[in-house]
């Protein structure tokens, strides 16, 4: 298991030889932790990126790389990606209408990474409609995918339910807001089937 965290110091890459350099290029010190079986062989310990950036969602494990929504020093949003083989941070970009705070989630969505906003409640309440930015991971493009769930309405009427989280690759999950719970803990939408399913 790995963790990435910010830490709060800056050197320059080119003062250490075991660290990619960059020249004349201020970089940010992380902290990654590798978990491994032995609990004693567990440890934090820093590493260097070029890109300064601060984490502002949780992250996605797919493919030997974790990926997690940032904001770069000068205020933009990105997905952040790190793979745990090579140790390599790398900027993936996302379309301008995307303004990540901490309400996206990252998400495996039939393969592919995507982004969904879970505290996007309104319109799935009025028409049962929910939104999710997709990245096509052969040319790198993003799309905006409007995801229509049947039944939406009538099931729920105006009860209030936020995305979760996906299951497997073609499942999303919602969960009512903590006044609406009644007898109903969690929604499934199996995409694939079009069905929806009351837990």
């Amino acid at each position: 298991m790995v963790n990435v965290m910010v830490s709060n110091r800056k050197q320059s890459a080119a003062k250490d030889s075991d660290l990619q350099k960059v020249s004349d290029e201020v970089t940010k010190e992380y902290q990654v932790y590798t978990m491994t079986s032995d609990e004693e062989s567990s440890s934090w310990r820093p590493i260097i990126c070029k890109h300064d950036h601060a984490p502002v969602t949780e992250g996605l494990f797919k493919g030997g790389v974790l990926y997690y929504g940032a904001k770069s020093n000068s205020d933009k949003s990105v997905v952040m990606s790190f793979n745990v083989s090579s140790e390599d941070f790398s900027v993936i970009e996302l379309p301008k209408e995307v303004e990540l705070i901490h309400h996206w989630r990252l998400v495996n969505y039939k393969g592919d990474i995507a982004l969904m906003h879970y505290g996007e409640y309104y319109r799935l309440t009025r028409s049962g409609v929910t939104d999710m930015w997709v990245r096509n991971e052969v040319d790198g493009n993003w799309e905006r995918n409007s995801i229509k769930i049947s039944h939406w309405k009538e099931t729920f009427d105006n009860k209030e339910f936020h995305f979760k989280a996906t299951i497997g690759t073609k499942e999303l999950a919602f969960a009512p807001h903590p006044l609406d719970w009644g007898t109903t803990l969690c929604v499934v939408f199996r995409c694939r089937r079009n069905e929806l399913q009351k837990i």
